[in-house]
């Protein structure tokens, strides 16, 4: 397993004009628009020591790597000696970095240079052209930070440009060099506002260290790592701190230069180092939103992930140089579950496959599911159509049939909350039967949703039970439903409306109405009679979700 190697030296040992992190975070007073995490902005440039006037033509250039747009307002730009001291320090007034883009901070944004972003005046003072420091800082959160020793007049400190930006890989001296290729003012070279040119002499990408000693890289190929267990949707702590991914090695391979991102052909990161990030086959790595553990869930994580992962219809890759190594996909993600593929099925083909993903079962950390860093356990079996599981084991499913099912109150113009939120309706249950496979609509026919289990398990209702069906399970949002068996996502308009519910085709039970009452449900008794409904429930809205009808007038 890849042990974490702490990158953050003493400042004062600094005398070359290779820029390194370190150094602590100073308290913060202004908050931080933006909940950004350290990586999510890299510093790529650094012109300390411009040729001829420094005062007003000094800059250095962030690049997002969050793949999304960065609100900027209350950033903490600092500027420092290597050792800390001198100390300057302005919060950013207002701005927005696009994803990808490479911004750049200077003194005068509008007298200045033309490729300045935002003019930071007086704030930070001169930048130091010898030992000195740049920091960015957002909620007492060190996003990013630089140490550099000597400057070249007229020539910035640059990131090299043969990966992207990468906080991680800016903590490698080897990864920068003078610029000197493009001249971008008389005297003056550097790249402001756009991709650095590659430094000559860079770590060389066919060794690394290891132990002291130089070694040829065993560069990952396709079928030696594969991506085992993903979580985009933590629920014991915030998705921008609980994410994480597992990737999995079937052979020796190091992961230096292994690329990943959310969509093949752009990686959103890269890991670069001169020392050998090395895994030995069955080794499984962590990659994690956070690497503290008290606030990313209880995760033991490898390397920090600086990029969020989607709850729906989100994807994963990893690959080395260009070629693709692994990629998975997900439709949705359970709350507080990660999503695991089965044991067997620990290739990058058969896991392409949803039927070989489930949801993991073993608490961790704080208490969400997974196995972050462990074998995975063996996902359940999966039933064959018609068929669902009960206590792990397949069976026939009890379908209803018509008089089982029955749409007693419906309410599709709640007045305490909007439409989108508060409508609902109510099914009464005559028979012991399974909902899956139950068919939802507006119009016999054309089927809206299916009621299932995304892992197959037997979804089974009492005779007697009354299941609400509504928009939203949120009591605080639907208008304070007592209850909430399923979600629905289609409308019900408020006047010529119809509902229907069916199995395989065949229309089980159906209701229409000519116009309905704002804040009341329209509830069907136990005779037959139809009405507005006057019991209050919730936020004061009237029926009676989930509880018998009371009698028509």
């Amino acid at each position: 397993m890849i042990q974490r190697r702490l990158l953050l030296l003493s400042c004062a040992v600094f005398a070359t004009a290779s820029p390194l992190a370190c150094g602590p975070r100073p308290p913060q007073t202004t908050r931080c628009s933006a909940d950004l995490l350290p990586g999510d902005l890299v510093i790529s440039e650094i012109m300390a020591n411009p040729d001829g006037t420094d005062a007003g033509n000094e800059w250095f250039e962030v690049y997002n790597a969050l793949g999304e747009n960065v609100d900027i307002t209350g950033l903490r730009l600092i500027s420092s000696r290597a050792d800390l001291t001198g100390e300057k320090v302005h919060a950013v007034s207002s701005g927005t970095i696009a994803p990808g883009q490479y911004y750049v901070f200077g003194e005068d944004s509008e007298n200045g240079p033309p490729f300045i972003d935002y003019g930071y005046g007086a704030g930070l003072g001169s930048l130091r052209n010898s030992d000195g420091r740049i920091a960015l800082e957002c909620n007492d959160v060190i996003v990013d930070e630089v140490v550099y020793g000597n400057t070249s007049d007229g020539k910035s400190l640059s990131l090299t440009g043969a990966i992207a930006p990468d906080y991680q890989a800016n903590d490698d001296p080897a990864s920068w060099c003078n610029s000197s290729e493009n001249e971008f003012a008389a005297g003056n070279f550097g790249t402001p506002g756009a991709a650095n040119e590659v430094c000559p002499g860079g770590p060389n990408p066919t060794t690394c260290d290891e132990g002291g000693m130089q070694r040829d890289l065993r560069p990952p190929t396709p079928g030696t790592l594969v991506i085992t267990e993903v979580m985009p949707n933590p629920a014991a702590v915030n998705d921008s701190a609980g994410e994480w991914f597992e990737l999995l090695a079937t052979a020796a391979v190091d992961l230096n230069g292994l690329e990943v991102g959310t969509e093949v052909g752009t990686p959103r990161t890269t890991l670069s180092d001169s020392h050998c990030l090395s895994m030995a086959a069955g080794d499984r790595i962590v990659f994690a939103r956070s690497l503290d553990e008290g606030a990313n869930g209880g995760v033991s994580a490898d390397f920090q992930l600086p990029f969020g992962l989607t709850n729906s219809n989100g994807s994963l890759f990893v690959a080395h140089e260009g070629l693709l190594l692994d990629a998975v996909s997900w439709t949705s993600a359970p709350s507080g579950a990660s999503l695991q593929v089965d044991p067997g099925a620990e290739d990058p083909t058969a896991n392409d496959d949803s039927q070989n993903w489930c949801e993991g079962t073993e608490p961790y950390g704080a208490g969400d599911l997974g196995s972050p860093g462990e074998p995975n356990s063996a996902c359940p079996i999966r039933p064959n159509p018609g068929e669902c599981l009960e206590g792990g084991a397949p069976r026939a499913v009890v379908a209803p049939a018509a008089g089982d099912l029955h749409i007693v109150e419906w309410m599709p113009n709640p007045a305490a909350v909007g439409d989108s939120d508060g409508e609902w309706f109510e099914v009464q249950v005559s028979r012991r039967i399974d909902l899956n496979g139950l068919e939802l609509g507006r119009t016999p026919g054309a089927v809206d949703a299916v009621v299932g289990d995304p892992m197959g398990r037997c979804l089974t209702v009492d005779a007697g039970t009354y299941l609400v069906f509504a928009r939203s399970t949120d009591s605080a949002v639907n208008g304070g439903l007592p209850q909430v068996d399923a979600v629905f996502g289609f409308s019900l308009v408020n006047s010529d409306g119809s509902l229907f519910i069916g199995y395989d085709g065949q229309v089980l039970d159906q209701v229409t109405w000519a116009s309905s009452t704002a804040g009341a449900a329209t509830q069907i008794d136990g005779q037959g009679k139809t009405c507005a409904a006057t019991t209050p429930y919730g936020q004061g809205d009237l029926g009676t979700p989930g509880a018998a009808n009371p009698d028509c007038p």
